[in-house]
């Protein structure tokens, strides 16, 4: 009888330990892209980015390549409020894939990307304030 207790409790503990693991290495992949403190007083209506160099302001990084399923998390790290709206401002798809709506200092705004596909996206409060987010 203490036998099959020991066992049973073994098998017991194993699985917790299994289930444990599962939590911590099963999470889904998440990335971190910051509004840099600073950005909303950075521009004068124009695009602060070019190419590959970023200038120091607005998104951290500017362009991102992640796997589909991949989790992105923003965080206003800036004193002023953001949005994270997908879509350029002079088209008519604003908003249609993701829109964080206003985040204000401190606030994380997450999205997770499960189609492949390019997103361009920017700050509905400061326009010259773009990304992108390539999805492989």
């Amino acid at each position: 009888m203490k036998q099959k207790f020991s066992i049973i409790f073994a098998l017991v503990v194993s699985m917790m330990v299994l289930l444990s693991l599962n939590q911590v290495y099963g999470q889904e992949n998440e990335v971190i892209v910051t509004i840099v403190k600073g950005s909303a007083d950075a521009g004068s209506g124009e695009n602060k980015y070019d190419g590959e160099k970023h200038a120091g302001y607005g998104f951290d990084p500017p362009e991102l390549t992640v796997a589909k399923g991949t989790i992105v998390k923003w965080i206003n790290n800036d004193t002023s409020i953001h949005t994270i709206t997908s879509g350029k401002p002079s088209s008519n798809t604003v908003g249609t894939a993701f829109d964080s709506s206003y985040l204000n200092a401190g606030e994380p705004y997450l999205h997770k990307f499960n189609k492949k596909g390019t997103y361009d996206y920017y700050c509905t409060m400061y326009p010259f304030m773009k990304g992108k987010i390539i999805v492989e």
